[in-house]
């Protein structure tokens, strides 16, 4: 991915979340990203229609996860699954909803864990990929399920946080979806972490 150094000449822009103005951060991939000095988000701005991400972005013809395995038996835990697995091993089992569960590998093994798995994918491939794999998985966006308020117990929202064009409102959707006691487990990029700076 090729990014371009730190430019100061553009514009502010309006956090989605905080409100406050953010500044031109990076350009990656063509998208210009800002970052916002209050709350650290960093966003696309203008934020791409959800016709495009779905039809271009994220579609199989883009090539977008092209690399995984359509065989989830063989699936081997990163490093990061791995502590999440030993958490949700530590829990009373339950209905767990993976947002932008890809091809299902994280559902793969939290089934194997005893949890009640659901999936939501915005690409064909991954989500064809899941269902092959006897996984309940849905194409489309959180917003485009139709589950009932209060009916699971953790929900999953791993390297997607920094994608939506509304953090907040998906946040707010989410919490919605779960039972007083449920969990809402996010993971986003760390943009100071050593990688990010290089």
């Amino acid at each position: 991915m090729n990014s371009a150094n730190k430019q100061t000449s553009k514009p502010t822009q309006p956090c989605a979340v905080c409100k406050s103005e953010a500044s031109f951060f990076v350009t990656k991939d063509g998208f210009d990203e800002y970052m916002c000095p209050t709350c650290d988000l960093s966003f696309v701005y203008p934020q791409p229609e959800m016709k495009f991400l779905s039809e271009e972005v994220y579609s199989a013809k883009s090539g977008y996860q092209a690399n995984k395995s359509t065989d989830l038996s063989t699936t081997v835990p990163t490093y990061k699954q791995k502590k999440l697995l030993k958490y949700l091993s530590q829990r009373p089992v339950g209905t767990f909803l993976d947002v932008g569960c890809s091809s299902g590998e994280l559902m793969y093994l939290a089934k194997k864990l005893g949890y009640h798995v659901i999936g939501v994918e915005l690409n064909a491939r991954t989500v064809n990929i899941a269902r092959q794999n006897g996984l309940k998985v849905y194409q489309g966006t959180l917003d485009s399920l139709d589950l009932s308020p209060g009916s699971l117990d953790i929900i999953h929202m791993g390297d997607l946080l920094e994608h939506v064009p509304d953090p907040r409102a998906l946040i707010d959707q989410a919490k919605k979806l779960l039972k007083p006691n449920g969990e809402l487990i996010i993971l986003t990029p760390n943009t100071d972490c050593f990688w990010s700076h290089i």
